[in-house]
């Protein structure tokens, strides 16, 4: 089993993409073919730090935390 990822950890390894204004944190990790990852609710992109270092052997694993969650921007209505 992959060793644990702090949460700390896990925001240091990733970015922050600007969209409309909005920051959107992004990991994006491994190398070929594309696989998007989408957290649920209301979760966020952490919910895959075990499992991301056993898909980025075979996979570009991009994962992100929508909008409001995680760490990206909490946006007021």
């Amino acid at each position: 089993m992959p060793e644990s990822t702090t949460l700390d950890q896990w925001r240091q390894a990733g970015t922050w993409l600007t969209l409309r204004g909005q920051r959107i944190f992004v990991r994006i990790e491994g190398k070929g073919p594309p696989l998007l990852v989408l957290h649920g609710f209301p979760t966020a992109s952490y919910d895959y730090a075990r499992l991301l270092p056993l898909l980025t052997d075979q996979y570009r694993v991009v994962l992100f935390d929508f909008l409001g969650f995680g760490f990206s921007d909490k946006p007021n209505p």
